[in-house]
């Protein structure tokens, strides 16, 4: 019999549900963070839900797959990956870990046909200050051709990592602005991916 006293839990605080593979893309999970063990940097803003890493890589990877991270951030990809005894690397322009290694989404320093997993959390146009890098995609609006060429770029990259038969995972919201109107990046993206002969 626990003691009042010995429970840590927080008060209000929901106890998270066990983790199940999600049938579809439209994935719930209550938290941020699907574990006790904080993942990925915190505060860093723009991170991935953990449960959507947890999804994609529960359905499309085993242990001992390498798992790549082009839009690493704040290295939650790596630390989900890490948990479920899968390989990781994570590149950056603008690494805020040790473990993070500075690159461009578009120019990765990893050999052809290394990857069994790509999962890519880009920039969704300008919403986000993410680098002073002039390369940076997040400097790009999703209202100008550059955006989708830039990230033609880094998907043709992470093609050329990627082993053969198998994914790609592409975490991306739409864009609005006032004045501007909408843009449907996740749609565009998806067409871009499928020119290279990805579903």
């Amino acid at each position: 019999m626990a003691e009042r006293g010995n429970d840590r839990r927080r008060p209000g605080r929901p106890q998270r549900p066990p983790l199940k593979l999600q049938t579809t893309t439209l994935w719930y999970y209550p938290s941020q963070q699907h574990s006790d063990e904080p993942m990925g940097t915190p505060g860093y803003e723009g991170r991935t839900p953990t449960w959507v890493i947890w999804n994609l890589l529960e359905r499309y990877t085993r242990e001992g797959d390498l798992v790549v991270a082009p839009f690493c951030g704040g290295g939650t990809t790596l630390d989900v990956a890490r948990s479920m005894d899968r390989r990781a690397i994570g590149y950056d322009l603008r690494p805020v870990r040790d473990d993070i290694f500075r690159a461009d989404a578009r120019e990765l320093p990893l050999e052809d046909s290394k990857a069994d997993f790509v999962f890519m959390d880009p920039p969704y146009s300008t919403h986000i200050e993410y680098s002073e890098d002039p390369r940076c995609i997040g400097k790009l609006s999703a209202f100008e051709e550059t955006y989708f060429d830039a990230m033609q770029g880094a998907f043709e990259e992470a093609v050329r990592v990627l082993r053969d038969r198998r994914y790609i995972g592409v975490y991306v919201s739409d864009s609005f602005e006032k004045k501007k109107g909408f843009v449907p990046i996740g749609a565009r993206l998806s067409m871009q991916l499928a020119g290279l002969g990805l579903r």
